[in-house]
């Protein structure tokens, strides 16, 4: 067989807006807008300088179904760009994107293959008049699509003696915290015939298995700070003898970052600042060239806990940071300071001390070190994330985001029985 080359990519999410972002100039918030859109042109870029064969899309392209017409116009151009090289697209629907919201007058270039909804389709891929691969996929035809669709995959895959791969958009059991669109299990789909399974739907880069290839790209571009680190896609090359080699690479155009900076021993807020700069410092020299957006945790004990809590100080700090870096080419974007100080105390000290504040830290201790404990505090607040308006805005806490508030709680505690001393 003739070894190939193709891209793997999915949940583009063609202009989709930054979340959480305000307070921008107009400079800014034109880089933000574009970031979308930067991220594809390298997917495609990348396509023609590796002279790949195919560039496969697993779902989600546009950020909703009511998609712009500048979305639009960006991707056809993008993929008519491919097929004027001779490089195919394979792609399917998500929920993000579903087939019923792709009804549009614009003409879909020559080799883009996209899959119709509601079954399993088949495609087979040749070069130089050879069978090289066949192609399955499934695109969702509605947006809600929680049901497994694995049997539509067992009724019609068949072994053929070629590559095989499959494009699919949905959550695996092993991919927690996303909605359960077309929800599967690891072994469903090792049980097929398939080679490499081209997944989509979860945002984090992740090579689930390698025998069969069980891969999610993750997104292209992070637009939040949860989606923080590198995002990209995958060059696959398969060898004559059916051997795989992944290489991923970068395509987001702004990076988002969270950093710690600890204040013991800043006495000052020009200090404290300084800290701050050489952060922004090396977040540009990890990035190459490339912007990011950055949130900062100050954490620990000490001097400057007490004028770090009057948001005022706070406001005027991120002002001053933001300022410095609207000019920049390479811009780091504080989007927040988040305050996780208090003034310095001996923790263990007054744990001994016997006295009620000593009771108080031992009653944080057991939250700490023991689960069930931590469970009561989640069953507590139960009521709140399950009512009507807690459902549609909150999303309980996991076990990290627990302790951390936890913490919180604890510093805050200490700091008012002891009277701000």
């Amino acid at each position: 067989m003739t070894s190939f080359k193709f891209v793997h990519t999915a949940d583009l999410h063609l202009d989709s807006p930054f979340k959480g972002i305000s307070e921008l100039d107009e400079a800014l918030s034109q880089e933000l807008a574009d970031a979308t859109f930067n991220a594809f042109e390298k997917i495609i870029e990348l396509c023609i300088e590796e002279e790949v064969d195919f560039l496969l899309i697993s779902g989600d392209v546009y950020d909703s179904q009511d998609k712009s017409l500048r979305a639009q116009l960006k991707f056809i151009d993008g993929l008519d760009r491919l097929s004027k090289e001779g490089i195919h697209t394979y792609v399917v629907h998500g929920n993000h994107d579903p087939s019923i919201g792709w009804a549009s007058t614009l003409r879909i270039p020559e080799n883009v293959h996209v899959f119709g909804g509601k079954k399993v389709h088949k495609l087979v891929f040749q070069k130089d008049g050879e069978d090289l691969a066949e192609i399955y996929g499934f695109s969702y035809h509605r947006k809600d699509i929680t049901y497994s669709v694995i049997p539509e995959f067992e009724e019609k895959v068949s072994p053929t003696g070629l590559f095989s791969i499959a494009l699919l958009h949905c959550n695996l059991s092993t991919s927690t915290g996303h909605e359960p669109y077309a929800p599967c299990m690891v072994n469903d789909l090792t049980g097929l015939p398939i080679d490499y399974w081209a997944l989509g739907h979860v945002h984090n880069m992740d090579i689930v298995k390698e025998s069969p290839m069980i891969v999610y790209p993750g997104n292209t571009q992070g637009r939040h700070i949860r989606e923080g680190g590198e995002r990209g896609c995958y060059l696959v090359e398969v060898n004559d003898n059916n051997s795989i080699k992944m290489n991923f690479k970068p395509t987001a155009c702004i990076k988002w970052e969270t950093r710690n900076l600890p204040i013991e021993g800043y006495e000052t807020i020009q200090e404290l600042m300084g800290g701050i700069y050489k952060i922004i410092d090396d977040i540009k020299d990890e990035c190459e060239e490339r912007s990011a957006i950055c949130r900062l945790n100050l954490t620990g004990r000490g001097a400057l806990s007490q004028d770090l809590m009057r948001s005022s100080n706070i406001d005027d700090i991120l002002s001053e940071l933001r300022e410095n870096e609207s000019t920049e080419t390479q811009f780091v974007w504080i989007e927040k300071i988040k305050i996780e100080t208090s003034s310095p105390i001996d923790r263990e000290k007054l744990r001994e001390a016997g006295d009620f504040i000593g009771e108080v830290v031992g009653m944080y201790d057991e939250l700490y070190e023991k689960e069930t404990e931590r469970q009561k505090l989640i069953e507590a607040m139960q009521s709140l994330f399950e009512s009507p308006r807690g459902r549609k805005y909150l999303e309980m806490f996991d076990d990290d985001e627990i302790l951390e508030l936890i913490k919180k709680a604890e510093l805050l505690s200490i700091d008012l029985l002891m009277g701000g001393e």
